[in-house]
Formats: structure tokens, sequence, C-alpha cells
């Protein structure tokens, strides 16, 4: 079991998009899934900033898909909100819900359309999105 420190390094290496010390911190042990500041994961904080290849490995060494940072944040929505295609495209060939709303009912097709992030928007739709979720408010 790897220690907080590899944990944080891990998760530091995806933050940076460096993908050498993500996969030497994998190979050490460390955790994944491990929560840093605001319950983001290093496969959340890679989707945030954008690192293609970080993610791919992140995945590969199956990070959990489903877990939102402690604002509620999933994976899915926040590609789509930073308009990042092929990190969205990648999380949804490893199996990603589409659907999945934040606490407030905000969906990736609402962030898309609120984004007018169109090839983002097409590509939830080609994944199966469901485009009549309406948010709390309506």
């Amino acid at each position: 079991m790897a220690s907080n420190r590899e944990n944080e390094e891990l998760y530091q290496a995806a933050v940076s998009g460096d993908i050498t010390k993500v996969r030497t911190c994998l190979q050490q042990g460390a955790n994944v899934n491990f929560k840093s500041f605001g319950g983001q994961t290093p496969l959340w904080s890679a989707i945030f900033n954008g690192h293609t290849e970080v993610v791919q490995a992140l995945l590969e060494a199956e990070a959990d898909i489903s877990i939102a940072n402690d604002d509620g944040f999933t994976p899915v929505y926040v590609a789509c909100q930073n308009n990042h295609l092929q990190i969205l495209e990648c999380l949804i060939r490893a199996g990603a819900d589409v659907n999945i709303a934040k606490k407030d009912r905000f969906t990736p097709v609402y962030v898309a359309c609120q984004n007018n992030h169109l090839q983002i928007l097409e590509c939830l739709i080609r994944a199966g999105a469901d485009v009549n979720i309406a948010k709390k408010d309506g």
C-alpha cells in the first residue's frame, strides 16, 4: 500500500501532465483513486488540465470514472465543461455514464450547450446522452 506522499506525487504528476512520473507512481503502487484537496482524483485533475495521455494511463490503471469531486463535478462533466473532446471520447470508451448530473442536476449536455461546445454535444448524443433531462429549476 502506497503512502500519502506517493499518492500526492501521483496526484501532482497528473495535474502537471508528467506522464513518466504518473507511470512510475502507478508502478510503485500509488492509489489511482486517491482524493486530494476538494475530492479531486488524479483522473479528475488530468481531465481538468487536458492531459489526454495521462488520462489514458490512469484509465488503463483502472481509475474509477464515476468519482466526482466534492462539488459534484464528474469526470465526464469536467471534460465537457473544458471542451476536451479526446478525453471525453476516452471516458466514453471506458464506459462512463454521459447522463450523470451534478448535485444541481446540471448535466454534461447542459454544460456543452451552455458553453457552445458543439462537438462535445454531438459526441454526447452519439454516446446516448438524454437531451431532455432538465436541471432543478427547469
